[in-house]
């Protein structure tokens, strides 16, 4: 058995790929991330993208890849819309998925479901009028059991108790800072500790922090607090494996398979 191979890329840029090769980019951000790890061409040949809400740190190079690719978005209804009037006619409409809280989709065999996340996702348009669309978060199920949830920019919650009881995730991807001074830190250091005690998971990936910040430091100390056996694994561009339940690195899974 493989696994499920887990790659960071900050932000909130998480890419995962099935044993088949199916591959999902969850919140592309790349070409203007601060830091610059990869180019948003390097991921022209995902199958899926999958985008939280409408910020440019999360909607990112959606609109690039999609043009270049032939990947599907899955998204809500703002996110979907900024697609077709970016992509114009580039892109079929039925590439472009809508989705909800309470939402499942499945995609290469992959299950998606849409959960609550505690946010905001605001869309500008030309004539001055401003829309609010719901802020989602994920949680993906994979053919051999893992599952993996992906928070978005959600503030903590009660239910990611349900959601532990619900999923049983084994991953996550938890926002630990905000992004830029002035915006706001919807799950700072110790809460998103709490967030991985309260969700159970086995692996938890920091992001959506600014270079220099200190709060992956932060972080670290919380989690020996919170969920001192839960793995932290939040090095940019490298990528790991998760097989049930056990946690390798790429190199180490890639030397034996030869690939």
């Amino acid at each position: 058995m493989r696994g499920i191979k887990v790659a960071f890329y900050g932000g909130m840029t998480i890419l995962l790929e099935n044993e088949a090769g199916f591959k999902l980019l969850l919140d592309p951000y790349f070409n203007k991330n601060p830091h610059q790890v990869c180019k948003a061409s390097d991921f022209y040949d995902v199958d899926l993208i999958a985008v939280t809400h409408n910020a440019n740190d999360h909607y990112g190079d959606t609109t690039e890849i999609l043009k270049n690719s032939g990947a599907s978005l899955l998204a809500c209804n703002d996110v979907v819309a900024r697609a077709r009037r970016e992509c114009g006619d580039c892109v079929d409409g039925s590439r472009l998925y809508t989705t909800i809280y309470g939402d499942e989709k499945t995609f290469g065999g992959i299950s998606i479901r849409t959960v609550l996340a505690q946010h905001i996702s605001r869309t500008e348009y030309e004539n001055g009028v401003a829309s609010f669309a719901p802020p989602l978060g994920f949680v993906v199920q994979f053919e051999n059991g893992v599952t993996y949830y992906h928070g978005g920019d959600t503030s903590i919650y009660g239910d990611m108790k349900l959601i532990r009881d619900l999923y049983r995730p084994n991953i996550a991807c938890l926002s630990i800072d905000r992004w830029r001074p002035r915006t706001g830190k919807v799950l700072p250091p110790r809460e998103a500790a709490m967030a991985a005690d309260w969700l159970g998971v086995d692996v938890v990936i920091p992001g959506h922090y600014a270079p220099g910040s200190e709060a992956p430091q932060e972080f670290v100390q919380m989690m020996r607090a919170f969920a001192p056996t839960t793995q932290i694994r939040g090095e940019m561009k490298k990528p790991f494996y998760y097989i049930p339940y056990e946690v390798c690195s790429a190199e180490e899974m890639e030397g034996e398979h030869g690939n």
